[in-house]
């Protein structure tokens, strides 16, 4: 029998309470893949094994040189000459014994090349500093794989950050302020029931100023309905009278109840659908008769809350179930909350009943999708969430929209096409530009290969050489403060696509540290 391993709850307490037992039980059967171990790549990994990812392998060719002590804070004089994956890994095992670790002293485009299948075995892939021969190679292995790929670059005072997938989905997206789901608007029969239940002109002062808001929300957005032919407040004359409404109704304006009823009178008002989760719903894959065995759990689930919204939500999704805190006595705080589980616990029923009809129809056990993964799902229905990316191949052959509206401003998108021509220097001359004793040259070669890719976009815009010279003034040299700060951003999206917890890069980042700024943009 397998042992089951389980969390160090002491060791990961602070970063249990950020993603939870779910977030770093997928971390920690992540298996991540290192094409070469320079300072940037030692930084990403160093921030994934420090919270604990299953375990990671570093392939990489070169031997430890002089350059790498200047960038590589983990790098020592002693260790010149051996293989820098050796090293690299030695040291990182020593940060989290937990963490398997292992190394292959091979150049990373040989195995491109000759071993395709060698990549398949990773959970997650990151390439840096790679020629643009051997990053479209891989760039097509994952994506067709399915496997997730981070390139990231790092030279002289300029980083950038690709994510490359097909789709990524998200169920947690963790905002910082998410929308209460109180229903007000549109109560089930029992919240109704129960909210009309209650007769304020027969209330003693204490009953009368510790009645949840929400009660008093509902009684008066029915009034204003009923006297107003059965519409909701529509402008802002409306709406501001609304709430007027709410205020003469309380005898002392020291209610805090009422005054928590006037501050969420928008919570009265009907709402749509997040057009993030329209995009969820609409997509193929949510149409039950779509799906087949291989479909991920996100489309089989989503797909059954698809059906309860059209057949049993009336337009909405399973109701979250939880309160907010409000100005209530305790009993009727417990009675109100209880109604609010009961139907979350209801609707959460239905979507596992469409859940469970679902496996059956393709075949398989109902315990392949745990009921705790379909409360999630309901807890976070407004929040779903997912991302499709462009391939390597496609921004390489058509023009980015980015690129073709913000080239010649004073932006990091300059900088964004600066790197790509270094790429392709490098792919040419196998080093990068600037690296030799002919600056000139480099230049003359770079700003000759940056035009023939604006050519082949079929853009008649032209890059401000002072970008290009840039570039070969940094030579291809790696800074190692700006490689530590790339390295946490990079793991930081990293666990974002592993957990699929908060909602990562969409999906290029070009950090300039001349001026500390940096810019997302969509390529």
């Amino acid at each position: 029998m397998t042992e089951v391993k389980k969390t160090d709850e002491k060791r990961y307490d602070r970063q249990l309470r950020l993603w939870g037992d779910e977030g770093q039980s997928a971390l920690e059967n992540t298996r991540i893949l290192l094409l070469g171990a320079s300072g940037v790549g030692t930084e990403t990994l160093k921030n994934l094994v420090l919270p604990g990812v299953g375990a990671f392998t570093i392939l990489d060719g070169a031997l430890v040189s002089a350059g790498d002590l200047g960038s590589n804070f983990f790098l020592e004089e002693s260790q010149l000459g051996l293989p820098r994956a050796q090293v690299t890994c030695q040291i990182l095992n020593e940060l989290n014994d937990l963490v398997r670790g292992s190394w292959i002293h091979k150049d990373p485009l040989k195995v491109i090349d000759e071993e395709p299948n060698f990549f398949k075995d990773f959970t997650l892939v990151i390439a840096n500093n790679l020629p643009q021969s051997g990053l479209l190679k891989l760039g097509h292995l994952l994506w067709d794989a399915g496997i997730p790929l981070l390139v990231i670059r790092s030279t002289g005072f300029l980083g950038s950050l690709r994510i490359v997938t097909p789709e990524h989905t998200i169920v947690e997206a963790k905002q910082d302020n998410p929308p209460d789901d109180l229903r007000i608007a549109n109560p089930w029969g029992d919240l109704l029931a129960y909210a009309e239940s209650f007769d304020f002109s027969k209330m003693n002062s204490t009953e009368h100023s510790h009645t949840p808001y929400p009660i008093i929300l509902i009684q008066h957005i029915n009034k204003w309905k009923a006297n107003n032919s059965g519409n909701f407040p529509s402008n802002y004359k409306e709406k501001d009278a609304f709430k007027q409404t709410i205020l003469k109704s309380s005898p002392s304006a020291k209610e805090e109840n009422f005054q928590e009823a006037y501050k969420t009178a928008h919570k009265s008002y009907p709402t749509s659908l997040p057009s993030e989760l329209k995009n969820v719903l609409g997509d193929p894959k949510a149409v039950v008769g779509n799906l087949h065995a291989n479909s991920p759990n996100f489309w089989i689930i989503a797909s059954a809350i698809k059906q309860f919204i059209d057949n049993e939500g009336g337009g909405m999704v399973p109701l979250m179930g939880s309160l907010p805190d409000m100005t209530a006595t305790t009993e009727l705080y417990i009675a109100i909350q209880k109604l609010y589980q009961e139907k979350a616990n209801t609707d959460f029923t239905i979507v596992l009943r469409y859940v469970r009809a679902a496996l059956s129809k393709l075949g398989k056990p109902e315990t392949s999708i745990s009921e705790e993964e379909v409360k999630k799902f309901c807890k976070n229905a407004l929040f779903l969430q997912c991302i499709r990316y462009k391939s390597l191949q496609d921004e390489y052959q058509n023009l980015p929209s980015a690129l073709d509206s913000g080239l010649g401003n004073d932006n990091s998108v300059n900088f964004y096409l600066a790197l790509r021509a270094a790429e392709s220097f490098s792919d040419k001359f196998h080093r990068s530009p600037g690296s030799g004793e002919d600056l000139e040259g480099d230049f003359q070669h770079l700003k000759e290969v940056c035009a023939n890719i604006l050519r082949q976009y079929g853009s008649s815009k032209v890059l401000d050489e002072k970008y290009l010279r840039e570039i070969v003034r940094f030579g291809g040299s790696e800074l190692h403060p700006l490689a530590a700060l790339m390295g946490g951003v990079t793991a930081q999206e990293a666990i974002k696509l592993i957990t699929h917890q908060y909602q990562p890069l969409n999906n290029t980042l070009v950090f300039n540290g001349m001026d500390c700024t940096s810019q997302a943009m969509k390529i």
